[in-house]
């Protein structure tokens, strides 16, 4: 939209200058033509807001046609992102890690029950009990009592090879995922770090883009003083506009894309909310 009224402007002024013969009618044209592509891109612009819209829409269970207003709510914190870079981070805090986690001490604990069913059992009993007639007393009709204390030892040797090779496959269920766990934390810690100097890369690339935009601002407005004092042609001041556009069309590109590795680092460490 700030194109197209920066050449609305220079329309007028063109008109201006061409009504006292400074200029050319075929400089009014080329003027005229930017307008209308100017035009153009901001319809396919606003046809590609509207479809987004739609899909959106139909992703939360809305009426498809229902329109809303998207605001820009997405502000990236400078700050917040450069002590995220700067901070030595852990991935244990990922979902992923934690289900790792679980898994190992899950068959951890499996093979110790599998290992103590091989070990033999040792019980201790004890009895405490009435009886009438009174077997001390000679049979006499009252009550007695008495106590028994005993010990029990189970040793498995009939289902011993059985129980070895359950304890045996538990044991490589239970190294089996800590391999597992070990290659997918060094995977997932790869990736956390690949992800950080994406953002890293970003952070200076938003950077550049922002001071570009300040030249290219700058040299419009120089252009643009030049053109009106005579100094320069239409065509030159057209590409200072183009010039302009780009830069800032790549900064908030750049700045759409901060925002989409600042998510994905948060995610890759667990921090996302």
């Amino acid at each position: 939209m700030k194109h197209l009224d920066l050449l609305k402007e220079i329309e007028k002024d063109v008109e201006n200058y061409l009504k006292e013969g400074l200029i050319t009618s075929n400089q009014l044209l080329m003027i005229r033509s930017k307008i209308n592509q100017a035009q153009v891109d901001i319809f396919k612009a606003k046809n590609g807001l509207s479809v987004q819209k739609q899909l959106l829409n139909q992703k939360i269970g809305r009426d498809i046609q229902q329109d809303f207003t998207v605001e820009d709510s997405l502000k990236a914190d400078f700050e917040v992102i450069q002590n995220i870079l700067n901070t030595q981070l852990s991935i244990d805090s990922r979902p992923e890690v934690k289900l790792l986690e679980q898994k190992v001490l899950l068959n951890k604990n499996l093979m110790k029950v599998t290992q103590a069913d091989m070990m033999p059992q040792l019980g201790l009993t004890a009895n405490y009990f009435f009886v009438n007639p009174n077997p001390y007393k000679g049979l006499e009709d009252e009550f007695g009592d008495d106590y028994a204390l005993g010990l029990s030892l189970k040793i498995p040797l009939f289902h011993a090879f059985e129980r070895y090779n359950k304890r045996q496959s538990a044991l490589l269920q239970y190294k089996s995922a800590q391999l597992e766990m070990e290659d997918n934390r060094n995977l997932l810690y790869i990736e956390a770090i690949y992800t950080s100097n994406q953002l890293k890369e970003q952070f200076m690339q938003v950077e550049a883009a922002r001071k570009n935009v300040e030249l290219a601002r700058e040299n419009l407005r120089i252009q643009t003083d030049m053109f009106h004092e005579g100094m320069l042609k239409l065509s030159d001041l057209t590409e200072a506009q183009t010039m302009w556009l780009k830069a800032e069309t790549d900064y908030y590109e750049a700045y759409a894309n901060l925002l989409i590795y600042h998510a994905k680092l948060r995610k890759s460490y667990g921090i996302l909310q």
